[in-house]
């Protein structure tokens, strides 16, 4: 049997006993536990992936065009499904919360003013919360992330 088959069949008796165990919808919480890693990192690691660079880009400085959609992907793919604080976000991204809030507010200027990069954006999320099985009915963290949240963590 090769490795894939052998993962798949992992992950499916991993599937069937966390919903044995009632704990079937994918959490923050029943990624970490199945990937043995912290949600933060796997969300990196899945976004990487996806998008075709390292992790370490992902959480580096430069600011090529695929290293800094990345970073907006993850900071918005945090906050909606884990609800992390900005500054925890940073950390995760070795980034300022001020950096976190910019890119939270980046995909939400886009969805006004630049639909094209805006839907772009939006594959991607998407891509990422089928791949680890998140919901994507979710509200948008544009939604709930007010002046309030910058100046709780300021």
């Amino acid at each position: 049997m090769s490795i894939a088959k052998q993962l798949n069949e992992i992950e499916r008796k991993v599937d069937t006993i966390l919903a044995s165990l009632g704990l079937d919808e994918k959490t923050p919480d029943t990624i970490t536990a199945v990937h043995g890693t912290s949600f933060g990192n796997v969300v990196v690691d899945t976004v990487a992936q996806c998008i075709g660079i390292s992790s370490e880009e992902v959480k580096s400085d430069r600011r090529s065009v695929w290293g800094t959609t990345a970073r907006k992907v993850v900071s918005y793919i945090l906050k909606k499904h884990s609800g992390y604080s900005l500054p925890r976000i940073g950390n995760i991204l070795d980034k300022d919360h001020t950096s976190i809030y910019y890119y939270l507010n980046t995909v939400q200027r886009d969805k006004k003013e630049n639909i094209k990069r805006y839907n772009h954006t939006m594959r991607i999320v998407k891509q990422v919360e089928d791949e680890l099985g998140l919901d994507s009915n979710k509200m948008d963290p544009g939604e709930f992330l007010a002046v309030s949240e910058f100046q709780k963590t300021a």
